[in-house]
């Protein structure tokens, strides 16, 4: 029974795993639509659209605002299936359709969303794209330029101008704007003159073209633009056509004014319209005759707008009459004086009466009273002159007449100086021609700041500073005498061996102007000087410094302590321990220490050695020769400051030495004659000797050598064995 019902089990468990596969086998076998889609076309060309549907058994299908796409004479549909590198659950080949729509010669009319729809099985899908057409204006001709129009010229009193666009939607713009372009000021100042609208006509699918009937007078001359405004980019979109227009040449203003008993100035403004100016022709009548003269005396030039008319006589009317002639044109321009222009009845001369309105260190302000009024406006600026007292040299300057008459101010003038000014009205009429000068006025400048002293020359030696000076090349004033700042720092290693600065100052000091030079005393050696030399003014106002350096030179190093030393006993062996005190650095750099031992000879009293500057310098060998040892001092170590011993000790005797060869210091140049043999001096002393039998003098062995001079003689190198006490 056991087994019948688990078989019982078993059955109905098959069947509804088999059901269950029947029913679920529907929805694994359905795959997911990929849609993708493309639209590109432009107006007047073909438009072409893909849809790209996987898996490849889908329908697909084009449609335009819901309604399906078929064949037609604009419209054709293409399928092609393409393979994909990718494998099917079932090991297949994976394949894509695509179903191509091409539209040919499209129009604004078909852009717009175009839809493509899939479906396989009961599975609908689609995907929406948009055929733009749209492209940015541009303008694509127009009228070729520049013309060239000659006014009296049969046929060329009308022109047709035309500017030809290429934008979208043509029939949408209905007129192109016409106008002349006037430059002002500068070529950024641009500014429309009379706009006008013309219609604008389409031609073909995506161009509009516009016209523009130009009435051709001398003062069209100009450069015209045509514009539109482009509705996909929203800006403007211009042509320019350049005209050039030639007509005879004319007058159009002119003026003449006397300036004086004999001279009437004349301007004008000349229409050469395009054409260049060959010459001018100018006639006078001088009342009461009824006829013109050509003025021979002199000739208007082609290019002067303004002439000078002399020789004429005082107080007489005239009457003028201007000609000119372009090149190319017989006709000429002429313009006639409607009235006469009465010469004056005497010269107008002004001679300006100086005033000195303010001054400083650096300027004088000067200023005079205005012209007469019948005469201002025959002043056009003033000439002004400056000149130092005692000077050639002149300050020019030029300032123009207004009806402020605002005074001058002449700058950048040397202080504490006088100066003498003058000044002369001049007109633009007659070539820049002056009147007479004003009378002399003078006027001095303020006190400024001094300048630097000049050859200013310091030397330091021991223990002094001599510093001498000239008076400033620019004193720029009264100067009552010289400030002196001296200030002093040195830098050394002090008894300990640390790095240590020293600041001396500042001592200040005062000379009056009768002095050049100075001395400072009492200055410490090996130390950095610095003066600051500066003249001072009758208020005490110091003008501009000049400082100088200078170094005192080093000087002997200080006596040091009475070294310590004692006899110690070590392995049975005898030997002296010295406590060496360091010395400062502040006088100067020390080289090196060079320690000297003094054998004492048999009934010799210490007390009786001389001093040890006095000592006689020998060698090892001599001090402890046997049976006759010579009495003096030898060296038994030498070392430079930077391997002084930390502890300040000093062990002689023990076979060792702080001696070293190669140490920078010993090698540099300026220590090398810690290396050299010290030279002896023969001593002026007696040493006496003392024993149970006789009493002897005894004169130590000398040399030539001074001690502290070098010799050419090979350096002493130290054998450490030297130092032992027994031999």
């Amino acid at each position: 029974m056991t087994m019948g019902h688990s078989i019982g089990k078993c059955s109905a468990t098959f069947g509804l795993y088999f059901a269950f596969i029947a029913l679920c086998y529907p929805v694994f076998a359905e795959e997911n639509l990929e849609i993708e889609v493309t639209a590109k076309g432009e107006i007047g060309s073909d438009a072409n659209f893909n849809c790209s549907v996987s898996p490849e058994t889908a329908d697909i299908q084009w449609t335009w605002q819901g309604v399906p796409i078929g064949e037609s004479n604009r419209t054709k549909l293409t399928v092609e299936e393409i393979k994909l590198p990718d494998k099917d659950r079932d090991g297949n080949t994976k394949k894509r359709k695509t179903l191509r729509l091409s539209v040919g010669n499209v129009t604004q009319a078909d852009a717009g969303n175009y839809m493509c729809l899939a479906k396989i099985g009961d599975k609908v899908e689609n995907k929406s794209v948009t055929l733009d057409l749209t492209f940015p204006g541009r303008l694509v001709n127009k009228t070729t330029g520049p013309l060239r129009l000659n006014v009296s010229v049969s046929g060329d009193s009308h022109v047709k101008l035309y500017c030809l666009f290429e934008v979208y939607d043509p029939w949408n713009i209905s007129n192109i704007g016409w106008y002349k372009k006037d430059v002002k000021l500068s070529e950024q100042d641009v500014k429309d003159v009379g706009t006008q609208l013309r219609p604008a006509i389409p031609v073909g699918l995506k161009q509009v073209n516009g016209t523009f009937d130009l009435h051709i007078t001398a003062e069209e001359n100009g450069t015209y633009v045509c514009e539109i405004k482009d509705k996909v980019t929203n800006k403007n979109i211009q042509g320019e056509i350049d005209v050039i227009v030639y007509d005879k040449p004319k007058i159009v203003a002119f003026n003449a004014l006397p300036i004086n008993t004999t001279q009437i100035y004349i301007n004008w403004t000349v229409n050469n319209y395009n054409s260049p100016v060959e010459m001018y022709s100018l006639f006078i009548r001088e009342s009461p005759s009824e006829n013109f003269n050509f003025y021979t005396l002199e000739k208007i030039g082609s290019k002067n707008t303004s002439f000078v008319i002399n020789n004429l006589n005082k107080s007489t009317e005239y009457q003028l009459k201007l000609e000119v002639k372009t090149k190319g044109w017989t006709a000429t321009g002429l313009y006639v004086g409607k009235s006469t222009v009465k010469t004056l009845d005497k010269e107008p001369v002004f001679v300006p009466k100086i005033s000195i309105n303010g001054f400083s260190a650096t300027s004088v302000t000067i200023g005079w009273p205005p012209p007469p009024e019948d005469i201002a406006a025959l002043i056009h600026y003033y000439h002004l002159e400056a000149r130092k007292n005692d000077e050639n040299k002149t300050h020019e300057a030029y300032h123009p007449r207004d009806s402020r008459n605002l005074p001058y101010m002449f700058g950048q003038l040397d202080p504490h100086s006088t100066y003498i000014f003058r000044v002369r009205a001049c007109s633009e009429f007659t070539r820049k021609q002056c009147g007479p000068w004003s009378d002399k006025m003078e006027a001095a400048t303020l006190d400024g700041i001094p300048g630097k002293p000049s050859n200013v020359h310091v030397n330091c030696d021991g223990g002094y500073m001599n510093i001498t000076w000239d008076p400033p090349e620019k004193p720029n004033a009264e100067i009552k005498g010289y400030t002196m700042e001296l200030t002093g720092n040195a830098t050394y290693r002090d008894r300990y061996g640390t790095k240590k600065e020293d600041m001396w100052g500042p001592l200040s000091r005062f000379t009056t102007n009768d002095s050049r030079s100075a001395r400072f005393d009492d200055l410490q050696p090996n130390s950095n000087y610095t003066v600051r030399l500066s003249a001072m003014t009758r208020t005490r106002r110091r003008g501009e410094e000049e400082t100088r350096h200078c170094e005192t030179p080093p000087h002997a190093p200080d006596a040091p302590p009475r070294p310590r030393w004692r006899k110690i006993l070590e392995n049975n062996k005898y030997m002296f321990k010295m406590y060496l005190p360091r010395i400062t650095e502040r006088n100067g750099r020390i080289c090196c220490y060079r320690v000297h031992m003094v054998r004492m000879l048999p009934n010799v009293d210490w007390k009786n050695l001389p001093p040890p500057k006095d000592m006689s310098v020998i060698d090892y060998d001599d001090a402890h020769n046997r049976p006759q040892p010579t009495l003096g001092g030898y060296i038994t170590d030498i070392f430079s400051n930077d391997k002084f011993p930390s502890d300040s000790e000093l062990i002689m005797g023990d076979g060792n030495s702080i001696f070293d060869k190669e140490d920078p210091t010993l090698k540099s140049k300026a220590c090398r004659r810690c290396l050299l043999r010290p030279r002896n001096n023969a001593p002026d002393y007696l040493i006496t000797t003392t024993s149970t039998t006789t009493s002897t003098t005894t004169v130590p062995t000398t040399t030539e050598d001074d001690l502290l001079d070098d010799s050419t003689a090979d350096p002493i190198e130290p054998e450490k064995t030297r130092r032992s006490l027994e031999r």
